[in-house]
């Protein structure tokens, strides 16, 4: 870990903690605030920069405050339009369950402090038909339909009504949403037709969300950090319950590992090797990773090679994929199956003439990627508690 990671996390822990650290000698926060705006934490670190001492005369200071004050914003309405939406559910007897964000925000000092993308909400299917003329009526538009969730879009939220709360793509993650299968019968109703699951099923899912980004495009900071406040803000979660469900998921020496990065990023607990290709490749990724490490990832899984021609058949692939994974992108072909030779044809005309560098910038990536990234990539995941073997395309 370098000093300027090391202020970063100090400045995170003031933001959380409320307690002011010494930062490491010659810590530049306007260096900081570039290296970590990818990981969405930038009011964090303003938090933390307020209550370690950074002066607010500092130019980045300011700039931090500008954003700051956008986000509180942003968060606030944000707040409110979820009140709304729980309301209106409430008012027409539809359950549901909100996940991610959608709690993450009230266990941090301040909501604003944790950033939203969109809000992630478990609903039973089978309310579907009633959820849609609700949805209209509060000013939601339909985007799309995936395997997994249905999205909806208005000028204030992005929200994703999510039919299970892990999407099978395969046989490793089939396994993981087994778990949650029967989650409503363990959730608990608290009020009107709001459930939320127990404390440890909750953590469950956030640390197989987390593992889930990991093994595929990588993923960042905040999704560490939010592991971290979980765990300070429920200090009775029974840890043996925890472990064995996650042995039973093949997940047990990954997430202890997890555990000695957070205790080392916040508690000072020195780094092993394993931790250190935790941590490096975490400040690496940014939120959501990149799409390098996917293809590599993908490549592992499926024992590719990266010979030009397989190359090329990969991307083909990309283009044309196998029936079952049109069905997952297009639902209405479970319906309709005779639609799925126009999709066939529009879908790649779309990537090649609508999104006009997919192409180029697919080319680009994959002459980054030959077999020794490949094999680093899978002994690097193989080194922390993860086989990609395991997460194999059905």
């Amino acid at each position: 870990m370098n000093d300027l990671e090391k202020g970063v996390l100090l400045l995170v822990k003031s933001a959380i903690t409320g307690g002011k650290y010494a930062l490491p000698d010659g810590f530049d926060l306007a260096e900081a605030c570039a290296a970590v705006k990818r990981h969405h934490m930038v009011m964090l670190l303003y938090e933390g920069a307020m209550n370690c001492g950074i002066p607010k005369t500092d130019p980045t200071m300011q700039q931090l405050f500008q954003g700051y004050c956008r986000a509180l914003l942003y968060s606030e309405g944000q707040q409110q339009e979820l009140e709304r939406l729980f309301n209106a559910f409430d008012q027409n007897h539809i359950d549901y369950l909100p996940l991610k964000g959608c709690i993450m925000k009230s266990l941090y000092p301040r909501p604003e402090l944790r950033t939203m993308g969109d809000a992630d909400i478990l609903i039973r299917v089978e309310q579907y038909p009633q959820i849609i003329p609700v949805m209209k009526e509060l000013g939601y538009e339909a985007v799309k339909e995936s395997q997994h969730e249905l999205v909806w879009d208005s000028p204030k939220l992005h929200v994703e009504l999510h039919k299970c709360l892990i999407p099978e793509h395969d046989e490793t993650q089939k396994k993981w949403n087994g778990f949650f299968r029967e989650i409503w019968s363990r959730a608990e109703l608290v009020a009107g037709n709001r459930y939320v699951m127990s404390d440890e099923d909750t953590f469950l899912f956030l640390f197989l969300h987390f593992t889930k980004h990991y093994a595929r495009l990588g993923i960042g900071c905040r999704h560490v950090v939010d592991l971290w406040v979980y765990l300070r803000t429920h200090p009775a979660l029974d840890h043996t319950h925890l472990e064995k469900t996650l042995e039973s998921l093949n997940l047990l020496t990954f997430y202890r590992n997890i555990r000695k990065l957070i205790r080392a990023w916040f508690d000072g607990e020195e780094m092993n090797d394993t931790v250190e290709v935790i941590h490096h490749f975490v400040f690496s990724c940014g939120s959501f990773g990149n799409r390098k490490n996917g293809i590599t990832a993908e490549q592992v899984r499926n024992e590719r090679f990266t010979n030009m021609g397989t190359k090329t058949q990969y991307l083909l692939t990309r283009l044309l994929p196998k029936a079952e994974l049109i069905q997952r992108e297009y639902p209405i072909l479970k319906k309709a199956p005779w639609v799925l030779p126009v999709i066939w044809v529009i879908r790649p005309i779309k990537k090649v003439f609508v999104q006009k560098n997919y192409i180029k910038n697919s080319f680009h990536l994959l002459s980054q990627i030959d077999d020794q990234n490949i094999s680093q990539h899978e002994q690097m995941f193989m080194a922390v508690g993860l086989d990609l073997k395991h997460h194999k395309k059905e």
